[in-house]
């Protein structure tokens, strides 16, 4: 039953209880009245009323010097009930303000990762959504993988890199740099070298750029799922820029 007045003492104690607050209280009869036994030591100094880490002769700003650590106050039980459900409800009305108000953020978070998503080509979707649909292309893109060439055999490929990542070398100030090209299959070739990579007279291969070269197959490898043929001793053929790719497009 819900008690929304609380105007008797029976009433204030079925309040109490069904709200969890009743055990645990100290009352007392007086008068043919309950009280609830409170307890009314300061808060500040602990019921003291002197302590050396305050200023003004150790007085205590809250009591001003007096002996609170055994004293008490009684409040009747309507009365306390009253201050409880009062508080309570205060309570309940600052938590759903903080849940709507942080739904509300959420909401405004959602619809700004949806925009964003929705200018750059993506979709109306949120970050969540879309991460969960790359995983799901990169999931369908490890099963079409496969390694090209044989081993040990000195070939021709044709592929764009993608990345030329590097990191010092084995040997004094020397740097490899690691060419990954995709193939127009979408099969993974790899190249690490300690020179300047693939060039010409004029240009170097950079990230985008699209090379046929000849190289010998060192091994059929996998990293994190993937299939990828890792090439040595490769020697460019043709060069095609990725700017001369698009002007041709």
């Amino acid at each position: 039953m819900e008690i929304k007045r609380i105007t008797t003492e029976a009433l204030a104690a079925a309040w109490l209880k069904g709200a969890g607050f009743y055990d645990g209280l100290r009352i007392v009869e007086r008068a043919g009245a309950s009280y609830v036994v409170i307890s009314a030591t300061c808060g500040r100094c602990g019921g003291g009323g002197y302590g050396g880490w305050y200023p003004d002769g150790g007085i205590c700003y809250d009591c001003r010097g007096r002996n609170t650590k055994n004293q008490v106050r009684h409040v009747g039980l309507k009365a306390y009930a009253q201050k409880a459900k009062a508080r309570a409800n205060a309570a309940a009305k600052n938590e759903a303000n903080r849940v709507a108000k942080n739904a509300a953020a959420h909401e405004r978070m959602i619809d700004g990762q949806r925009n964003w998503c929705e200018a750059n080509g993506h979709g109306r979707v949120t970050f969540e959504e879309r991460d969960a649909a790359r995983a799901v292309e990169r999931e369908a893109k490890k099963a079409t993988m496969g390694w090209v060439g044989e081993v040990k055999k000195r070939q021709d490929f044709t592929a764009t890199i993608v990345a030329i990542p590097t990191w010092a070398g084995y040997t004094y100030n020397s740097t490899t740099y690691c060419h990954i090209m995709v193939d127009e299959d979408g099969n993974k070739l790899v190249w690490k070298t300690a020179d300047n990579g693939f060039y010409t007279d004029n240009n170097k291969a950079e990230v985008g750029d699209t090379v046929r070269f000849k190289a010998t197959v060192k091994e059929h490898g996998e990293r994190d799922g993937e299939k990828q043929t890792i090439v040595t001793r490769a020697k460019l053929i043709e060069l095609v820029t990725k700017a001369v790719a698009e002007e041709a497009a």
